[in-house]
């Protein structure tokens, strides 16, 4: 598992799920996924689960700084998130 930690902006639209369980044995209720756009203009996919989905899909963010995993296909799982309000 590598740890990465990133900064950039959001520049597509969030696709935000909810996860069904027949048998209520998963630990996630929603997922939310887009494109990250990093400081050197590099695009990376991103995703996170519940909570961090919610902020992912409000959409008032300005800069978001996400500590995550490299996943395959160089998508990015994140763990945390903090991040600059449009307000």
């Amino acid at each position: 598992m590598n740890i990465v930690i990133v900064s950039g902006k959001i520049i597509s639209k969030v696709d935000f799920k909810f996860i069904y369980h027949k048998d209520k044995q998963g630990k996630h209720t929603s997922i939310a996924n887009c494109k990250l756009q990093v400081d050197n203009s590099t695009t990376v996919d991103v995703y996170g689960y519940d909570e961090i989905a919610d902020v992912l899909y409000r959409g008032y963010l300005k800069t978001a700084w996400c500590e995550g995993t490299l996943e395959e296909g160089m998508k990015i799982k994140i763990l945390t998130i903090t991040s600059d309000y449009l307000n």
